[in-house]
């Protein structure tokens, strides 16, 4: 998923495989158990599955009244 952000809070929990999570922070890699956090507008941020097999993760969103999802690259 290229570099985006949105309006909504944005909580995901990565149940299988590896994802690389771009901000404007840093760079920063999680796996199976591990957790991140995103708030409305910040920061941007790009997901990337870096294992050899297929990532699976669940995404919790809060209800915003604009669901819009702006790429920034």
């Amino acid at each position: 998923m290229p570099l985006h952000n949105h309006k909504y809070t944005e909580a995901v929990v990565i149940l299988r495989g590896r994802l690389r999570v771009r901000t404007n922070g840093g760079v920063y890699e999680f796996s199976s158990g591990d957790f991140f956090f995103t708030g409305p507008y910040e920061p941007p941020h790009a997901i990337e599955n870096i294992g050899n097999d297929e990532a699976e993760f669940i995404c919790v969103i809060s209800y915003e009244d604009d669901m819009t999802l702006r790429p920034l690259e």
